[in-house]
C-alpha cells in the first residue's frame, strides 16, 4: 500500500472522528451514551439545588435524576442562600420544598428555619418518613400557624428519634405549640430539646417516651406531674433544666434517674437538699453543672463521685474547695465562683492537673501564687477564664504564657492586664482561637497590635479598652466573630480592611462603629463573593439601622440588625 495512500486513509479517519465530536453534539451525546446509573453518579458531584436545574436539560437528564440522583442525600440544612457560587440567591421556601419534594424520602436529618412556615409540615410528613433526626428554629416567630399541621405531620414519621425545638416569641401568641406538639411524637423518640422564650408552661407528657436518654429544656415552668415523669425514667443519661421554674419538693425527683451521666441545673430553683439526694442515688454522673449555694457536706457528697470530669458550682467556701481538689483529681472541666474562697486554698487549683477547663469568676481573692500555681501545674488547659481579679501582678499574669495549648483565653477585669502579659502570651500560646478581653485599663493598642500574630484567632471580644483604633487589625484574616463596645477610634477605612481580610466573618457587633453607605456596600460586595455560604450577621445601633438596612438587602449573605 502507497504511503500516499495510507496518508489519504488517515486524514478521512481522523476527519470522521472530528466530525462526530463536533461541539454542536459532543458534549451532549457523548454524555448520553453512559448508562443511566454511570451519568447519575456524576449527577451526584452537584448539590441540591443544581441537581434540580439539571433536570431541565432534557427528558434523559430528568429520567435519571429522577430514579438514580438522589439516595446519597442524608441531611439538609435550611442555609440562608442556596449556595451557588455563580448566581447565589437567598434561599426561599419554594427551593425548601423542591429540596423535599425531590429528596425527602432519602432523608434522615432535615434542619429547618424560619424561612418556612408550618405549611411545609404537610410536605414533610409525607415524603421524609425515613427522617430520624429534625431540627426547628423560629425567631420571632409571631406570624399565625396551624398546629394541626405539625402534629399531623409528626404523626406520620414514626422512624424519628431526635427532636429539636428553638422556640422564641415576642409575645404570648402559641405559647403552648412545642409542648403540644410533642403530644403528636412517636413513642421512640429517644432525645427531646426544647428552647424556649419566654418562660412558660410544660404541658407535655413524657409517660410514652419508653426509651428517652436525653431531655434539655429550657425557660419552662415544670409541675410535680411532669417531674414525677422524669424520674420515672430511668434511661435518662443526659437531664439538662435550664433556667426552668421547679418548686424545690418537685426538684427532689430528679435524684430518681440512676443512670445519669450529664446534669445540668444552671438558673432552675432547687435546694442543695436536692443535689445531696441526686448524687447520692446518681453514681455515673460525669457533668454537674448547679448554682444553688452549696454547704461544704454538699460538697463532700459530689466528691465521691468517681466518675465526675466536669463540675460548675457556686458560692462554694474553702472547705469544699479543699475536698474538690483532695478527691477529684481526674476533673477536666471547674466552673467555681470564688468570692468566698481564700488565696492560700485557691492555689491547691494546680494539684488538678488533667484540667483542660478553668473558669474563676468573681477572682478577688486571685493574687500572683494562684496564678502562677495554675500556669506552671495545669499544662493541659485549654480553655481559661477569669473576672474581677485585682490583686495578680503583670508579671505573675505574663506566667500564663506557659499554658502553651490554650484556645480559649477570656479576662474580664483583671486590674493588671497589661501590655506585657498580652504580648507574652501571645508569643508563647500559637493554638488560641478565641480571645477575650474586657476592662482591662492598663492594656493599650501597642498591646492589642500584638493580636495578629495568633494566625488562628477565630473570636474577639474587647470590651471598655481605651485608645484602641482597628490598626489592631492588620494581619487578622480567620476572624470569624468580633464583638466591641468602644469603637470611637475605628475608622472607615478600618472597617473596609476588615471586610476584605476575613472573608468567614460571621458577626461584627460594634457599638458606636463608622457605619455609613461604604462601609455596607463593601459588606454588601465582598458577601456577594463568597461562595462558602457563610452569612454575615452586622449589628449595630438604632440610629444607623434605619438608613442602612436598605442597602444590606442587596447580598444573600447579609444581615443588619440593630441593638
Amino acid at each position: 500500500m502507497s504511503e500516499q495512500r495510507l496518508s489519504v486513509e488517515k486524514k478521512v479517519r481522523l476527519d470522521n472522528v472530528i466530525n462526530e465530536s463536533s461541539p454542536e453534539t459532543s458534549s451532549t451525546d457523548l454524555i448520553n451514551t453512559l448508562p443511566s446509573e454511570c451519568l447519575a453518579r456524576i449527577f451526584m458531584c452537584l448539590d441540591v439545588f443544581d441537581r434540580i436545574e439539571i433536570r431541565k436539560i432534557c427528558r434523559n437528564w430528568k429520567d435519571t435524576c429522577d430514579n438514580f440522583a438522589w439516595y446519597d442525600i442524608k441531611k439538609f440544612v435550611c442555609h440562608p442562600t442556596i449556595g451557588r457560587s455563580y448566581d447565589n440567591r437567598k434561599m426561599n421556601k419554594s427551593d425548601v420544598i423542591n429540596a423535599l419534594f425531590y429528596c425527602g424520602r432519602y432523608l434522615r436529618h432535615l434542619k429547618l428555619s424560619e424561612i418556612v412556615d408550618s405549611s411545609i409540615m404537610a410536605l414533610l410528613g409525607n415524603t421524609c418518613k425515613n427522617l430520624t433526626h429534625l431540627e426547628i428554629k423560629f425567631d420571632n416567630f409571631d406570624e399565625p400557624i396551624d398546629e394541626n399541621h405539625y402534629t399531623e405531620a409528626f404523626i406520620k414519621l414514626t422512624n424519628l428519634r431526635s427532636i429539636k425545638i428553638e422556640y422564641y416569641r415576642e409575645n404570648s401568641l402559641h405559647q403552648d405549640f412545642p409542648t403540644q406538639v410533642l403530644n403528636s411524637l412517636s413513642e421512640g423518640v429517644d432525645e427531646i430539646t426544647l428552647s424556649n422564650f419566654p418562660v412558660s408552661p410544660f404541658d407535655s407528657t413524657l409517660e410514652k417516651f419508653n426509651g428517652l436518654r436525653i431531655l434539655d429544656l429550657t425557660n419552662y415552668t415544670l409541675n410535680k406531674n411532669t417531674m414525677r415523669e422524669i424520674a420515672k425514667k430511668t434511661t435518662i443519661v443526659k437531664l439538662s433544666l435550664r433556667s426552668c421554674l421547679i418548686e424545690n419538693e418537685d426538684a427532689a425527683l430528679i435524684s430518681n434517674p440512676i443512670n445519669l451521666e450529664t446534669l445540668h441545673l444552671e438558673d432552675s430553683r432547687i435546694s442543695k437538699e436536692c443535689v445531696i439526694r441526686t448524687v447520692k442515688n446518681c453514681k455515673t454522673i460525669k457533668s454537674l453543672q448547679v448554682d444553688c449555694d452549696l454547704s461544704s457536706f454538699a460538697v463532700g457528697q459530689i466528691t465521691q463521685l468517681d466518675t465526675l470530669k466536669c463540675l460548675k458550682v457556686h458560692h462554694v467556701d474553702d472547705l469544699s474547695v479543699i475536698r474538690i481538689v483532695s478527691s477529684l483529681k481526674n476533673l477536666m472541666e471547674l466552673h467555681m465562683n470564688c468570692e468566698n474562697i481564700s488565696n492560700v486554698v485557691l492555689q491547691d487549683i494546680g494539684q488538678l492537673k488533667k484540667l483542660e477547663c478553668l473558669v474563676l469568676s468573681d477572682g478577688f481573692n486571685v493574687d500572683d501564687d494562684v496564678i502562677i500555681s495554675i500556669s506552671n501545674n495545669c499544662s493541659k488547659l485549654k480553655r481559661f477564664e477569669l473576672s474581677n481579679c485585682k490583686d495578680a501582678t503583670a508579671s505573675a499574669l505574663c506566667e500564663l504564657a506557659k499554658l502553651k495549648n490554650l484556645e480559649v483565653l477570656a479576662l474580664d477585669n483583671v486590674e493588671n492586664f497589661d501590655n506585657d502579659a498580652i504580648t507574652c502570651i501571645v508569643s508563647e500560646c500559637k493554638n488560641i482561637t478565641s480571645l477575650e478581653l474586657c476592662t482591662c485599663y492598663k492594656l493599650t493598642e501597642i498591646g492589642l497590635r500584638n493580636i495578629a500574630k495568633l494566625e488562628n484567632l477565630k473570636n474577639l471580644n474587647f470590651h471598655d479598652i481605651n485608645n484602641t483604633s482597628d490598626a489592631i487589625f492588620n494581619g487578622i484574616h480567620k476572624l470569624k466573630s468580633l464583638s466591641s463596645t468602644i469603637a470611637v477610634n475605628f475608622t472607615v477605612e478600618g472597617m473596609i480592611m476588615l471586610l476584605k481580610n476575613c472573608p468567614n466573618l460571621e458577626e461584627l457587633s460594634i457599638y458606636q462603629p463608622p457605619f455609613n453607605d461604604e462601609v455596607l456596600s463593601c459588606a454588601v460586595e465582598e458577601t456577594c463573593r463568597r461562595t462558602n455560604n457563610t452569612l454575615l450577621t452586622i449589628n449595630m445601633m438604632s440610629r444607623f439601622y434605619g438608613d442602612l438596612k436598605n442597602i444590606a438587602s442587596l447580598s444573600p449573605l447579609l444581615k443588619v440588625t440593630d441593638f
